[in-house]
C-alpha cells in the first residue's frame, strides 16, 4: 500500500508508476490511498507500507497503527525536506518546527528509507534498517524524432513553480544573448515558473500544471530540441535527482545540464547531453553549439531515446524495485489488530483540522491587530 497525500510529480516517479506496472502484470498486489480513504482492512491487508514524503500527524499516526500491525514501512524521500532553502516557497512550510518533528518521527518509525538520490541515502539512511535506491522512469516515451515545420530549433525549461530564481540567476544572461545572435532560428520557452527572464524577453510561458498526466502531454506537444537544466550548486540541491535527464531522454530532448551533482553523476557529456559550467559563457557556448550542429543534436536525441527506453524504462525501473522489495523483511509480530482504528481515526482528523480553524483565526486576529 502506498500512501500519499496527493498524486504529485514525486509520488509517481518513486513508487507509484512502478508499483502500478507490477500490479498490472501479476507480481504484486498494490493500492494506492490518500489517508481519508485508508480503513482498518487495507492496513491489516498490506504487507509492506510505503509513505512518500509524507509529513503530517495523521501520518505519523497512520504509521503508528501499521507498526502496531506488524507492518514493513518504508519511507520515501526525493529531497531534503529538513533542510529547504528560505528562498524557495515552500521553505516556510518545511522550516515549521512540528512538521520537521512529524518528518523525523516518519523517519523513527519506519524500517527503511527509499530514495532515487545516493545523496540522501548517505546522509539519512543510518536511521533506518535498511537502505535502497529507487529507479525514477521516463514515464513517457516518444519512439521517433521528427523535425519542426517552422525550421526552428526549439528550446525550452520546464520545472516546477519554485524555479524561476535558479532560471534568471543562471540563464538569463545566456538566453538573452542567443536570443539575440539568433533571432530567426530558436524559439525559447518556460514552462512552470514565472520568472523576470521571460517577462524581459517576452518569452512564450505556460504555467505549471498539479495534474502530472497533462504536465507530459504537454511536454509531448511542445516537442523541444534542446532542454535546459540549470541547477544550483549547493548542499540541498546536491540531495536532488537527475529528473530532468530521466525526463527530458524520454521526449527525445537533448538536454544541457549544470555541471554539478546530481547530473556530474548521470549525464554522458556530449553522449546523452551535455555539461555546462554555470556561467553566462559556458552556457552560451553550449547553446549555440547544439542550435548550429544539427547532426550532433540528432545523434545525441537518438541516444537519449535509448537511454530512456533501456535504462529509464518503466518495466526495467519496475523490476528493479521489485528485486528491493523482495528483500525487505515483512515478518513483525503484530502488537494488535487495531480495534480502536476507525474511532482514533475520527479523533486524528478532528485534531488536524481544529488546528488549521484555530490558525486561520490567529492568523485573521493578528491581521486585524496590525490592522
Amino acid at each position: 500500500m502506498l500512501v500519499y497525500t496527493a498524486l504529485i510529480p514525486s509520488v509517481y516517479l518513486c513508487g507509484y508508476v512502478q508499483l502500478q506496472y507490477l500490479c498490472e502484470h501479476g507480481f504484486v498486489e498494490f493500492e494506492a490511498k490518500r489517508f481519508a480513504d485508508i480503513t482498518k482492512d487495507d492496513v491489516l491487508r498490506a504487507d509492506i507500507v510505503l509513505f512518500i514524503r509524507n509529513d503530517s500527524l495523521q501520518d505519523v499516526w497512520l504509521a503508528k497503527q501499521c507498526r502496531k500491525a506488524g507492518k514493513y514501512l518504508i519511507y520515501v524521500l526525493d529531497d531534503d525536506l529538513l533542510n529547504v532553502p528560505s528562498y524557495i516557497s515552500s521553505a516556510r512550510y518545511y522550516q515549521n518546527p512540528s512538521v520537521r518533528e512529524q518528518i523525523k518521527q516518519m523517519m523513527s518509525l519506519c524500517d527503511c528509507f527509499m530514495s532515487p538520490s545516493e545523496v540522501l541515502l548517505a546522509k539519512y539512511g543510518k536511521r533506518f534498517s535498511r537502505v535502497f535506491r529507487v529507479i525514477e522512469p521516463s514515464v513517457m516515451q516518444v519512439t521517433e524524432i521528427t523535425p519542426h515545420q517552422d525550421g526552428r530549433v526549439h528550446i525550452g525549461f520546464a520545472g516546477s513553480a519554485d524555479r524561476g530564481k535558479d532560471l534568471d540567476e543562471i540563464l538569463g544572461g545566456a538566453i538573452e544573448t542567443v536570443i539575440r545572435k539568433y533571432p530567426e532560428r530558436v524559439i525559447v520557452e518556460i514552462f512552470g515558473p514565472e520568472t523576470e527572464l521571460s517577462k524581459r524577453l517576452e518569452l512564450k510561458t505556460y504555467p505549471y500544471l498539479d495534474a502530472y498526466s497533462e504536465y507530459q502531454s504537454l511536454m509531448k506537444e511542445l516537442h523541444w530540441d534542446i532542454g535546459l537544466a540549470p541547477m544550483p550548486d549547493s548542499a540541498f540541491h546536491r540531495c536532488k535527482h537527475c529528473n530532468k535527464l530521466v525526463e527530458y531522454a524520454g521526449f527525445g530532448i537533448v538536454g544541457i545540464y549544470s555541471d554539478v551533482i546530481p547530473y556530474s553523476n548521470a549525464v554522458e557529456d556530449g553522449v546523452t547531453g551535455l555539461l555546462c559550467e554555470d556561467t553566462e559563457n559556458a552556457w552560451t557556448a553550449a547553446i549555440s553549439r547544439l542550435v548550429e550542429d544539427g547532426v550532433l543534436r540528432k545523434s545525441m536525441q537518438e541516444n537519449c531515446l535509448r537511454l530512456a527506453g533501456e535504462t529509464y524504462s518503466i518495466e526495467r525501473t519496475a523490476m528493479e524495485l521489485l528485486e528491493q522489495l523482495q528483500q525487505c523483511g515483512t515478518s513483525r509480530q503484530p502488537e494488535s489488530n487495531l480495534p480502536l482504528y476507525t474511532l482514533q481515526k475520527l479523533w486524528i482528523r478532528a485534531v488536524c483540522l481544529g488546528k488549521r480553524v484555530w490558525l486561520a483565526v490567529l492568523k485573521r486576529t493578528l491581521w486585524k491587530i496590525k490592522r
